[in-house]
């Protein structure tokens, strides 16, 4: 811009010069050269003006960038700092799609409440489409559902209970994820969840009801060892040892327990169908009450014959570990968090 009105400045003083001789040749002349010089004015103000405009001169100026980027990106005239700017998301949704999971299958029973609140959560969470399926008493239904599943497009199958993983154990050529189920050692099903809610939220709570409570009996079949250890030491954050026994049966659970009244100041009764019945709960309660020993139970329904606590996953961790298995199957029982 500055060069462009020096060269302007210049010819003014050359023009001036021309016309000083007189005569109407010179008038005329004198006239030519004030067009000339008119013109040249002219000519460097719109050269000047469109210089003032560029944004590739003026960059600071905001409205020409705005106006122009698109134009000039679409051209290749601005290297790449627009396009820099999409790496990440590009990036970001490649890792999505490489994380995306498969058209899932969903195996549970009807009329469970627990099961369906964990159905729609998971739902809720998937970036996938997904299908439900229910479980009959039928035998036949049953074998009926496992062929459909097998023939259908779904990669991925979620059982969700002991029955719905006995039946997705047989299908085969898809990926297979279970929860709520407590004795897993015999599937064949390898990744899952943990159906045992996480003890640091139990014996936080529990001791805040119970500010002097120092020991809890637990007692199960065979295989619960490792689970048992991580709750003990989850436990103990909070002063409380856990001490585990293992038992074969409902009978010798209930004569264990009876023996451990002197020495423990309560129970934590885990879902664990082979040492428990509906007989032997109801009478370990009956006596807990009468002896002051409490008990933490996995179902609410346990209150009215004498559960203090009862301690259950929520439906959307439970979720939220599924999701980690589909992504990424590990062949173990993962921890709810």
């Amino acid at each position: 811009m500055t060069q462009c009105v020096a060269r302007a400045i210049n010819n003014k003083n050359n023009g001036g010069c021309s016309s000083i001789q007189g005569g109407r040749f010179l008038k005329v002349k004198g006239f030519y050269q004030k067009c000339r010089w008119l013109c040249v004015l002219l000519l460097c103000s719109v050269q000047a003006c469109s210089i003032i405009n560029d944004p590739l001169e003026n960059p600071t100026s905001e409205p020409s960038v705005t106006a122009n980027a698109p134009a000039l990106e679409a051209e290749g005239a601005i290297p790449s700092k627009t396009e820099n700017s999409n790496v990440p998301d590009k990036q970001g949704a490649l890792l999505k799609a490489h994380k995306k999971v498969k058209s899932i299958a969903i195996v549970s029973t009807k009329n469970n409440q627990g099961f369906e609140k964990i159905i729609q959560a998971l739902r809720s969470e998937l970036d996938a489409e997904s299908e439900v399926f229910y479980l009959e008493r039928s035998l036949q239904q049953q074998a009926k559902m496992r062929e459909s599943i097998q023939h259908s497009t779904h990669g991925q199958v979620v059982a969700i209970g002991s029955l719905a993983a006995k039946n997705v154990e047989a299908i085969t050529d898809k990926e297979r994820v279970f929860c709520q189920v407590f004795n897993h050692q015999t599937l064949t099903i390898k990744p899952g969840v943990s159906m045992v809610p996480n003890a640091d939220k139990l014996f936080g709570q529990w001791r805040q009801l119970s500010p002097m409570l120092k020991n809890v009996a637990v007692l199960t079949g065979s295989g619960h060892e490792q689970t048992v250890e991580r709750l003990s030491k989850q436990a103990m954050k909070h002063g409380v040892a856990l001490e585990h026994y293992v038992v074969e049966n409902d009978r010798a659970m209930l004569f264990k327990a009876k023996s451990l009244m002197i020495d423990v100041q309560g129970y934590w009764l885990l879902p664990d169908n082979r040492v428990l019945s509906v007989n032997t709960m109801k009478e370990l309660l009956s006596i807990s009450v009468k002896q002051g020993k409490q008990v933490a139970v996995f179902n609410p329904n346990l209150f009215k014959y004498g559960g203090l606590l009862y301690v259950s996953a929520d439906e959307k961790d439970i979720a939220h570990q599924l999701i980690k298995q589909l992504n990424s199957p590990m062949n173990a029982v993962i921890p709810l968090q």
